[in-house]
Order: C-alpha cells, then structure tokens, then sequence
C-alpha cells in the first residue's frame, strides 16, 4: 500500500507545480484591458463636444455684440466728430443756428460773441456721407448781402478755404463745431445788417464732387450780455 500512496502524492506534486499556459494570461490581460479603456473612451467623446470647431460659425445669439449702436461717430474705420453723421448714405449737409435750429430758407441767423472774442454769424454743420481724409475739413463759404458786399471779392463776407475740425481731441485754444461769418471791420454800426437777407452758399468736399448748400436767411442783430467780451 506505501508505494501507491507516494505514487499518488507525487503526481499531486507535479499538477500543482504546472505553468499556466499563454492562452490564460492572454485572456486574463484581454479582460483587464477592455474594462481600463471603456471609461476613458467616454470620458474622451464628452470631452471633444465641448472644444469649438473652427470651421463653424458662431451662433449671432451666444456671440456678445461690442460695437455701440448710438455712436454715430465711428464707422469702424475711422472716428470724426463735431457734427460728422458717419460715412453711409448720400453726402449730405445740413446747417443750423447757435441754439441748433435747422436754418432753412428764411430763418433768422443771430449774431453772436463767439469764444474767440469776435463777432459772427455761426454756421453749426451736421454732415456725412462721405469720409474726411483727415482732422480737418476745408469747406468754403460765401455770403452775399445786399448793400454790404464790400470786400475785395465782392462779396458780404468769403472764405475758401475755412478749415473745420472734425478730430475727436480738442485743440487747446481752438474753437470748435462752427463755420464762422464774420461782418466787415470797417461796419462800425452791426445793428444796420439786422433783418438784413444774406444768401449763403456753403461748399464742403465730398469723396467726389463737391456737395453745395444754397440758402437764403435773415440776418438777427440783437445785442445782449455776451457782446462785453467782444468789446460790444
């Protein structure tokens, strides 16, 4: 009975001791594999939806809109100001009072103490249509009126060129926003053009041809506190 026992211990010895064969690693590591990646190969598809893609185009309700609607002074190109409506549309020009009254044919056209110490009749333009090439605009003014055109053109009062400023910083000294008229030097008595007509013809350059107002005002001599500093 003893060598049949040490017989069957032996080959218990041996099954104990037997390798494991590739195939079952194999397997075992198949196994491990499919369950590490599964996790990472969702996270990663939730990940790329959230990265842009560069050849969509913005939705125009998430995209935040910084441009100024009301600021009529910048076309995006450039920005002008004192009265310059932007570069859209047909040149255009229109002209108005001190107190920013439309003139139109037959208004009244008051003299004033302008900042620079001398009397004028004051031109306040708003215009557009066309995009200056610089800080300042030269139009060109003539003034007829009947009985006072007594300068050496001919004319109540002319200017070719009156340099306007359209730039965004003011100019220390400078007078701002205001095509002036200014009356003769020689007219010692300025109540004498008061209901006086005056025709005025404005030019201002365009990106063409020059753009022409033609109008016809009446001019307000009525002196008050502001004349002191004109010496009036």
């Amino acid at each position: 009975m003893r060598p049949t026992l040490t017989l069957l211990a032996l080959l218990a010895l041996l099954a104990a001791c037997t390798p494991t064969t590739n195939d079952d690693a194999d397997a075992s590591t198949s196994a491990d594999s499919t369950s590490s990646t599964a996790p990472t190969t969702a996270t990663g598809a939730v990940a790329t939806t959230d990265v842009p893609d560069p050849t969509t185009t913005p939705d125009p309700a998430t995209t935040a809109d910084t441009t100024d609607s009301s600021d009529t002074t910048d076309t995006g190109s450039a920005g002008f100001c004192y009265g310059w409506q932007g570069a859209d549309g047909p040149p255009l020009l229109d002209l108005h009072d001190r107190d920013g009254n439309l003139l139109t044919a037959g208004s009244e056209l008051p003299l004033e103490c302008g900042g620079q110490g001398l009397f004028m009749f004051g031109l306040y333009p708003t215009f557009g249509g066309f995009t200056p090439t610089g800080d300042v605009v030269d139009f060109k003014l003539t003034v007829d009126v009947d009985g006072f055109n007594n300068n050496p053109e001919g004319h109540f009062y002319n200017a070719d060129p009156v340099g306007y400023w359209v730039g965004c910083d003011d100019i220390i000294g400078g007078i701002f926003g205001v095509l002036p008229v200014f009356p003769l030097d020689n007219l010692d008595d300025l109540t004498a053009l008061d209901g006086k007509p005056a025709q005025l013809r404005v030019e201002m350059p365009t990106d063409g041809e020059p753009f022409i107002v033609d109008l016809e005002v009446t001019l307000s001599v009525k002196p008050d506190d502001s004349w002191s500093f004109c010496g009036g």
